[in-house]
């Protein structure tokens, strides 16, 4: 993923249905910092766009969109089953904190208009290193039934345009609203400074202390992954740390705590999504889908490096760019949003198709419709989107086991012959990404793929720059051991090891096809 000096927020694309004879859009979900991800036997290979704001670049983006979308039509995803269902709705199974945080939020939902099908249950998770809770079925569930209908007036949003005015709730806050322009920071210092109204969704977001998103983390502790992961975690530490000082200086310390703070912009980062609004669509959410979907595949695509990026996706005209990932859809305003969606946001993560999230304007209201047909004892999932594991990692924490979307990215040698090294610096190349299978990229300083690189020179240089790191060395229990004795937890030593075991997979593939 490409690289920012702020903090990292990834985002890939995702198909509006529309396209292929589908009645509504269709979008991704944005994703919980406390939840992981489930492994999939198989994964669909989706098409990456380059950020683009023009017009061109959009239409060539949903035709790749387009194209994409038609082979996630046979993907089938493996069911996970769960036992012991007893009723819907409820906190089985959860200990008693958990349990009574969940139930104020399903009360505060129901008050709050947010409607949750009765065949749908909020149960514990027997995963503890994605979180505390799953979606399970309690009853079949078939393609196209309702999951959760949501309120607009029940989302927390922002507009997304630099010179938005200050809600008027927040003031007070005028002027550290001026200064901090990007979406991601004022909608969690919006949420943070409504905490009265959000507690229970507030009470649901899993404690900072157990979250192992790399921005978190010590720095003696980042000295275990790659510089890369590291120095864009700093990054997003330092964009948050002088965000927050403002507050204080401002005055507002108490009334938004750090803790709090931190913990809303995580949410935010991690499962806020932003598109336009959905008022005056006129003939309703049919009528807006035309030609806005052509901008939804591009300018997502571009929000993937930090705090930064969400706004400059948008901004290029993005109809809808979910912050965790993937795209969600639109809706007939020209204005541009950050929204948080409580409850819709509950579901956990599987590689394969995105989510069916559709705006239903005559009630202005979010609908979570079935992708397929669910058994009982069946657990709700969906994508989060096309990421590498160093970007889930940054992002939320976790990494995927045989990730299809993964990649490694080493810098370039310095020591390749002159006519390479000129070239290479005509081109401002400074790393290659090897995917998996070890098929290499050239990467430019900025971030973008230089596809101008002649086939035989990128295998020279592949070759010199494998030769030349020292990523690519064996794993040993001496190391797993080391990495144990120095990291602050034993989940965080877990996700490292997963980590380093994904990244090294990734490498001895690139070995064997370069070397």
């Amino acid at each position: 993923m490409m690289h920012s000096p702020a903090a990292d927020v990834t985002c890939s694309i995702s198909v509006l249905k529309t396209f292929w004879a589908h009645p509504t859009a269709h979008g991704a979900l944005p994703v919980l910092a406390r939840r992981r991800h489930r492994t999939q036997e198989n994964h669909v290979q989706r098409s990456r766009v380059d950020t683009a704001s023009s017009a061109s670049v959009a239409v060539a983006a949903a035709a790749v969109a387009f194209a994409a979308a038609e082979k996630k039509k046979s993907h089938t995803r493996p069911l996970r089953k769960h036992v012991a269902i007893t009723r819907a709705a409820t906190a089985a199974d959860m200990d008693g904190a958990e349990a009574a945080a969940t139930e104020r939020f399903l009360e505060w939902a129901k008050t709050s208009g947010i409607e949750l099908s009765p065949k749908l249950s909020l149960q514990a998770s027997d995963d503890a290193l994605r979180g505390p809770r799953c979606v399970i079925c309690t009853a079949p569930i078939t393609t196209g039934e309702l999951l959760v209908k949501l309120p607009k007036d029940a989302a927390c949003t922002v507009s997304m345009a630099e010179d938005a005015e200050v809600p008027a709730e927040m003031a007070d806050l005028s002027n550290w609203w001026k200064k901090h322009t990007r979406s991601s920071v004022r909608l969690a210092a919006l949420l943070a400074w409504q905490e009265k109204r959000f507690a229970p969704y507030i009470g649901m977001l899993r404690p900072l202390d157990s979250v192992e998103a790399p921005w978190l983390w010590s720095d003696s502790d980042l000295s275990l992954v790659s510089a890369s992961v590291a120095q864009r975690a700093k990054a997003r530490r330092q964009a948050l740390d002088e965000a927050y000082a403002d507050l204080e200086h401002a005055g507002f310390g108490d009334r938004v705590p750090r803790e709090l703070f931190f913990n809303a912009h995580h949410a935010v980062t991690s499962r806020a999504f932003s598109g336009q609004d959905s008022e005056g669509a006129g003939s309703g959410f049919q009528a807006a889908v035309g030609g806005a979907t052509l901008a939804v595949a591009c300018a997502a695509a571009g929000a993937v490096a930090g705090l930064v990026s969400i706004d400059v996706a948008a901004a290029g005209g993005a109809t809808a760019a979910v912050a965790c990932g993937s795209v969600a859809l639109m809706s007939g305003s020209r204005e541009a949003q950050m929204t948080l969606l409580p409850m819709i946001d509950q579901v956990n993560h599987a590689s394969g198709p995105p989510p069916r999230l559709e705006f239903d304007p005559s009630q202005s209201s979010w609908e979570l419709r079935a992708d397929r047909n669910y058994d009982t004892g069946t657990e709700i999932l969906f994508s989060y989107g096309d990421k590498d594991n160093d970007s889930l990692l940054l992002q939320h924490g976790f990494i995927e086991e045989g990730n299809p979307f993964d990649v490694v990215e080493l810098l370039v040698p310095g020591s390749l012959p002159s006519p390479t090294q000129e070239k290479f610096k005509e081109l401002n190349v400074v790393r290659l990404k090897f995917k998996r299978g070890g098929d290499v990229v050239a990467i430019r300083e900025d971030g973008q793929e230089a596809h101008e690189v002649p086939e035989d020179v990128l295998a020279k240089v592949a070759v010199a720059t494998l030769m030349a790191s020292d990523n690519v060395r064996g794993l040993s229990d001496e190391a797993d051991a080391e990495i144990e004795r120095r990291l602050s937890s034993s989940t965080r030593a877990q996700v490292v090891h997963s980590w380093r075991r994904e990244r090294q997979k990734l490498l001895e593939k690139a070995k064997k096809r370069w070397l």
